[in-house]
Parts: C-alpha cells; structure tokens; sequence
C-alpha cells in the first residue's frame, strides 16, 4: 500500500515504510 498520511505506521516490508529491516528506511537503522 502507498505510504499515505494515515499509513505511515509500520507496513510490510513490500512497502518502504519505518518496519522491517528489510525495507528501505531511515528505521531500518
């Protein structure tokens, strides 16, 4: 899902999202 207003707390890793190491974020550190 896009990283919208309303999903911006931790998404599948499919999305880059602060969530799982595996995605793509700032979070991922």
């Amino acid at each position: 899902p896009p990283a919208t207003a309303g999903n911006a707390a931790p998404a599948p890793a499919a999305s880059p999202s602060p969530a799982p190491t595996a995605s793509p974020s700032p979070a991922a550190k």
